[in-house]
């Protein structure tokens, strides 16, 4: 039997607002992943970052754009891809 996996997906508008929905489903899933308080806090803090910047910066709180959020466990391990609908950048041209 194989172990039982978790995924949930998010699509929520491009307003601070939408944060405290997509903080509230971090803790939920690192709670039933069995994280430890150390842990579930690092991990709800680094998604609530990636996700004010998708919101704030990728899409400049548009809020007719969407911010896509995964949470999916491979394993004992937690993988969350976060996407915004903006422009985008280009990584060379920014300085050190």
């Amino acid at each position: 039997m194989e172990p039982e996996s978790l995924e949930v997906r998010l699509v929520v508008p491009s307003r601070i607002e939408s944060l405290a929905v997509i903080n509230a489903v971090a803790e939920e899933v690192t709670r039933q992943m069995n994280f430890d308080e150390e842990a579930r806090n690092a991990i709800t803090i680094s998604v609530i970052e990636a996700g004010t910047n998708a919101i704030h910066h990728g899409n400049r709180e548009d809020a007719s754009k969407r911010t896509d959020v995964l949470f999916r466990q491979e394993g004992d391990a937690l993988v969350i891809k976060i996407r915004d609908e903006g422009d985008g950048f280009d990584p060379s041209r920014l300085s050190d």
